[in-house]
């Protein structure tokens, strides 16, 4: 396709100045090389501003992309991904199914396995950690049993948000007086405090959650006691926005607790060997579980794998073009000079200096690359409305974003039109004249 593509273009662009030189005499030829041309008309202008107007369009929607990317790495995650080790296991046999305590002793042992391992910072386990899957619930309330909207639902251990470096910014961690058989309790982030109990304390407050819990109640999922608020991560993400997510104890409801990630936090230094030795100690607890080794920071990168596709794509699309569009800029006045150096020696036999003769020519250029420009900013405004669902924090008119169109396009002009004008400043007249 590439070799078709590239043959075609060649014809193409080559027929109709072969045309045009095959329609009339020699004679004519001729008659005309030795003619002074005048006027300011640039023979394949047309192409060039064309080729502009595009790397406008390009670079300023390489430009805007960048700068989406900037802001999404900028915001704040809710967690730290860096030196985390993900260990994905399920317990899929009969076994854990007919007797959910085992869930909650096997997570039990392989945390403790692990966390003997030397060097390691911490250990936590969940459903849905962050980059992962999880479920989500209906909420009830007491005076709304029904409410409408719900939550994403986590199991998650003690350490999971000491684990993670995300904050707690109201009431309790989960503890050991937390247990299979003792009240249920549950962490719930800032948006579903805000989302369920806006103005109020959330603290004891009690909430359902049907949808997740009935069947494993007979039928009557019980009411949880909101311990404490975490700040809102970004659990898909820095694409993800914060929405409400209830937190329960694996050990309190061990039946949905069978899928599940450990997470290793570890120095940078040591996270290489400690993801070699973690999977051994996860197996001698129970080699039947196959174990899934990853890095936190790995997956989070993953989920931006479009989006830098995307970006990188159009950024390589505009310096191609910029590129372009100089070596069209550069041949048209370097063919204007030639084509037109018995007018430009006819001026200068008259009186124009070198400077006047290179202003002519760097004139030319301007046209060009000016109505190119203008060109190029209402293409941007098209292209706008296309990448509006990957832009974020940016918008066309950012100063920032216009300052880099018009750099870029200033600096290839210039190294294009560089030589032309050169040329014409250096011309002998004398010499001009004589040539045929």
């Amino acid at each position: 396709v590439a070799v078709l593509a590239t043959l075609t273009s060649g014809v193409v662009a080559g027929l109709a100045p072969a045309l045009r030189a095959s329609s009339g005499d020699a004679s004519g030829l001729l008659a005309q090389a030795r003619t002074v041309r005048g006027g300011g008309g640039l023979s394949g202008a047309t192409l060039v501003v064309a080729e502009v107007a595009l790397t406008v369009v390009l670079l300023a929607g390489g430009v805007l992309l960048l700068q989406s990317m900037a802001s999404l790495l900028n915001r704040d995650l809710g967690f730290e991904a860096d030196a985390v080790v993900t260990l994905d296991m399920s317990l899929s046999q009969g076994r854990f199914w007919e007797d959910p305590s085992l869930v909650s002793d096997y997570w039990d042992q392989a945390m403790e396995r692990v966390n003997a391992i030397p060097g390691v910072v911490s250990v936590a386990a969940g459903t849905g950690v962050p980059t992962g899957g999880g479920g989500a619930t209906f909420i009830g309330l007491p005076d709304d049993p029904n409410v409408e909207g719900g939550a994403r639902y986590r199991v998650i251990n003690d350490t999971y948000f000491t684990t993670l470096g995300s904050t707690l910014v109201a009431g309790r961690p989960f503890g050991v007086e937390d247990q299979q058989g003792s009240p249920r309790v549950a962490i719930i982030n800032r948006s579903m405090a805000e989302r369920f109990w806006p103005g109020q304390d959330p603290i004891g407050q009690v909430v359902k959650a049907p949808s997740m819990e009935e069947y494993w109640f007979g039928g009557e999922a019980p009411w949880i006691t909101v311990v404490g608020v975490v700040e809102d991560l970004r659990e898909f993400g820095h694409e993800d926005e914060p929405s409400p997510t209830l937190y329960t104890l694996y050990r309190q409801i061990p039946q949905l607790s069978t899928g599940v990630t450990v997470l290793v936090k570890a120095p940078p230094s040591e996270v290489g060997r400690i993801a070699q030795l973690a999977p051994g100690e996860v197996l001698s607890v129970d080699p039947s579980i196959p174990v899934d080794v990853g890095f936190l920071d790995a997956r989070l990168a993953e989920l931006l794998r479009e989006r830098r596709l995307l970006t990188g794509t159009l950024v390589g699309f505009a310096i191609v073009a910029l590129a372009l569009a100089g070596l069209g800029l550069y041949g048209l006045l370097a063919f204007a000079v030639v084509s037109r150096s018995r007018e430009l020696a006819l001026r200068a036999a008259l009186g124009a200096d070198r400077t006047d003769l290179a202003h002519l020519v760097g004139r030319a250029a301007a046209g060009v690359v000016g109505i190119g420009l203008l060109l190029g900013a209402a293409g941007a405004f098209v292209l706008r409305r296309v990448l509006n669902p990957y832009l974020v924090e940016v918008t066309l008119l950012d100063p920032l974003t216009g300052a880099w169109i018009v750099i870029a396009l200033l600096a290839g002009a210039l190294a294009a039109v560089f030589g032309p004008v050169l040329r014409a400043a250096r011309m002998d007249p004398g010499e001009a004249l004589r040539s045929p």
